[in-house]
């Protein structure tokens, strides 16, 4: 599932890429020019067939001629015509359709056994097509053009950095051309302009994203703050009615109430006790009271003293240890934890109201 996503998510990204670059070549692609060899010299051809200049000498005096015809032509894309017989043709074994993404590999290993010369001397190419009568096989036909026969004209048109150079063996009857690639730079273009083409759909997805989500987060937020309100609106209406109901019930109630809870300790009275209880090498770091349980935590020098000391008031009972003693890095005193009960100290439920008496019928 995820690959075949991701391979239509690929074919959708190359598909633009390819549009773009399109649009690119239509309205800003670079100038197209012809040089047309001969007799040892070339004519430059622009895109409509008009000559701007030529191309004379050989081997390391050639030339271009006018020289400003180098700034005209630096940048663009540039055919050699050539004579179809400097083209070396060999047809090769047919291979399977499986195996075209290794034909470059395929046809490099072959190039010194068809052909009189190493494969670093010449340019090549290599023309595929449908083998009749089998579609799982492709034909094949290598073309080859010797480097030393044209390497003075592509040596001067390579220092003008063209956009693409390509040597074109056109038939006299002009029914069709034999293309040998010598260097080109639109495959780091199509890199750049597909990584633009990504880039731009990231930033659309995240904006559309970021378009959708903003008003449903909005929505979520208003939802929650009528909950909110709702919550609030409810928490005071059951306040009013307990304050309401507290106000009707009998006055000897809240008495009994107040009577209950001042029977038990506070919190000052109980610090109070611990602070005369404990001996005075000790002291407290920590306090914590529930319902008649008090913990505590401290550093003592003798651990052992604390025990006696806090059950000998009368307020304490059931002292024990609930944790271990530990040493102090420092030494000379040891962290304690005890936990003792209060006799009296637990909450104290509120008195329950006698119902009303029922009147007579």
């Amino acid at each position: 599932m995820f690959k075949v996503i991701a391979a239509s998510g690929r074919w959708f990204v190359d598909g633009l890429t390819d549009v773009a670059i399109a649009c690119i070549d239509r309205f800003a692609g670079p100038e197209r020019y012809r040089v047309v060899l001969i007799d040892g010299t070339g004519e430059v051809h622009d895109g409509a067939g008009v000559v701007r200049g030529h191309l004379t000498g050989a081997d390391e005096a050639a030339r271009l001629d006018p020289p400003e015809l180098a700034d005209r032509l630096a940048g663009a894309a540039l055919d050699i015509d050539i004579d179809p017989s400097w083209v070396f043709r060999q047809g090769l074994n047919p291979i399977a359709v499986e195996s075209v993404p290794y034909l470059d590999a395929f046809v490099r290993h072959q190039i010194e056994r068809v052909t009189p010369w190493r494969m670093a001397d010449v340019h090549y190419s290599v023309v595929t097509g449908p083998m009749a009568g089998d579609p799982t096989r492709l034909t094949v036909e290598l073309g080859a053009v010797p480097q030393r026969v044209i390497a003075a004209v592509v040596a001067v048109l390579t220092r003008l950095r063209p956009a693409r150079l390509r040597l074109v063996a056109r038939e006299a009857d002009g029914d069709g051309a034999f293309v040998v690639p010598i260097s080109d730079r639109s495959d780091l273009r199509h890199r750049r302009v597909r990584r633009l083409v990504g880039l731009g759909l990231v930033v659309a997805a995240l904006l559309t994203a970021g378009s959708l989500g903003w008003p449903l987060w909005q929505v979520a937020m208003l939802r929650a703050e009528i909950a909110d309100l709702d919550r609030q609106i409810e928490d005071r209406k059951n306040f009013l009615a307990a304050a309401a109901a507290r106000d009707q019930s009998d006055s000897d109630l809240i008495g009994r109430l107040r009577e209950a809870r001042s029977s038990r300790p506070t919190a000052v009275e109980l610090i109070d006790a611990l602070s005369a209880a404990l001996p005075d090498h000790a002291y407290l770091t920590e306090l914590k009271i529930e319902k008649d349980r008090v913990r505590v935590s401290g550093v003592s020098r003798e651990t052992s003293d604390l025990v006696p000391a806090l059950e000998s008031q009368h307020r304490f009972a059931d002292v024990t240890f609930f944790a271990a003693t530990t040493r102090l890095e420092a030494g000379g005193a040891d962290r304690f934890h005890l936990e003792l009960r209060v006799p009296g100290l637990a909450p104290v439920a509120p008195p329950v109201a006698e119902p009303p008496a029922a009147e007579p019928p």
